[in-house]
C-alpha cells in the first residue's frame, strides 16, 4: 500500500498569469504543478521544500 504524500487542489488564475505560468513551465521543463507548490510554499515562509 502506498502513502499519498500530495493532494490535488483546483484554483483559478488570470489567464495573462496562467500563460505566464505555462510558458516558463515549457521554457524550463518544470511541471506548472511544482511551480506553483514552490511559489506557495516560498509565501508562506516554509522555505524551498517541495517534497
Amino acid at each position: 500500500m502506498s502513502v499519498r504524500r500530495r493532494e490535488m487542489f483546483t484554483t483559478t488564475l488570470s489567464k495573462d498569469l496562467k500563460q505566464e505560468l505555462k510558458g516558463y513551465s515549457d521554457r524550463t521543463m518544470i511541471p506548472m504543478s511544482k511551480l506553483v507548490e514552490k511559489a506557495i510554499s516560498e509565501y508562506l515562509g516554509k522555505g524551498t521544500k517541495t517534497n
